[in-house]
């Protein structure tokens, strides 16, 4: 049986080539992968760790691994707010625009993502009235 959504599947298994199979009735849940919608603030700053960022979606997970990825390697630790936000201490980059991403297990990351740029710090080297 095909799974075609979140729900539950029976699953059954063959050691003789499908000419038999288990009657057990196991079942195999599918779930809803976290979905990113939104973040909050959409930018911060470079070089600064820990700035606080809230990622809005559906589908979020209460588990202790529970994470947000900001790019390839910025995995960090989600704070579960409701299912549909997320807290996340944006980790410390150089300047420019990664993807955001939620997932509840600490490996898959569902559909859904968003941008969040980190812009570079300026300087002040001219003041007038």
């Amino acid at each position: 049986e095909a799974a075609t959504g979140p729900g539950p599947v029976g699953v059954e298994v063959s050691v003789n080539d499908g000419a038999d199979f288990t009657s057990d009735g196991k079942q195999f849940l599918y779930e809803a992968g976290a979905t990113v919608e939104g973040v909050r603030p959409s930018k911060g700053l470079s070089g600064v760790d820990g700035q606080t960022v809230t990622v809005f979606g559906k589908h979020f997970e209460q588990t202790g691994d529970l994470s947000c990825r900001f790019g390839v390697d910025g995995a960090v630790r989600g704070l579960y707010m409701s299912s549909t936000s997320v807290g996340c201490s944006a980790p410390k980059r150089g300047a420019g625009t990664v993807r955001v991403t939620v997932s509840n297990n600490g490996v898959d990351t569902g559909s859904g993502m968003v941008r969040f740029l980190y812009s570079s710090v300026g300087t002040v080297t001219t003041l007038q009235p």
